[in-house]
């Protein structure tokens, strides 16, 4: 009982620290998912695309960023970002956007690619394009 009156008076006497950081986490995830997306979708589409230099460029990134910790990334650009930004804010949106749109990516190209042949026939014989 004495554990729940301790916590019971953290929680009163610091409450304004933690309605700032469920308001940074609630700000950081919505541009996360966000810009996550958008540059998942280009990865995506550029690690599917014809054109070499684009496909090893978003390979090259993917599998780097995939292949690291995330709190390497984050270290790495906290230290590169913040000699020129002071907003540490801004810097959790680069790091942890750019980890999303990595994984983004796979999870966009996986889908894509996962379209049976026999669907893609089916798909033309109704008259729809290749992209659509």
């Amino acid at each position: 009982m004495e554990f729940i009156q301790t916590i019971g008076k953290l929680i009163v006497r610091y409450h304004s620290f933690f309605e700032e950081g469920i308001v940074n986490t609630l700000i950081i995830a919505a541009f996360t998912v966000f810009f996550g997306t958008i540059f998942g979708t280009l990865m995506s589409s550029m690690r599917m695309s014809k054109i070499l230099p684009l496909k090893w460029l978003a390979v090259a990134y993917i599998e780097f960023i995939r292949g690291t910790p995330l709190m390497v990334q984050l270290m790495f650009i906290y230290f590169v970002v913040l000699v020129t930004w002071t907003n540490k804010t801004a810097v959790g949106i680069i790091a942890f956007g750019l980890n999303s749109a990595a994984y983004t990516a796979e999870i966009f190209r996986s889908g894509i690619l996962a379209v049976d042949k026999g669907q893609m026939e089916a798909g033309r014989s109704l008259g729809l394009t290749h992209g659509q």
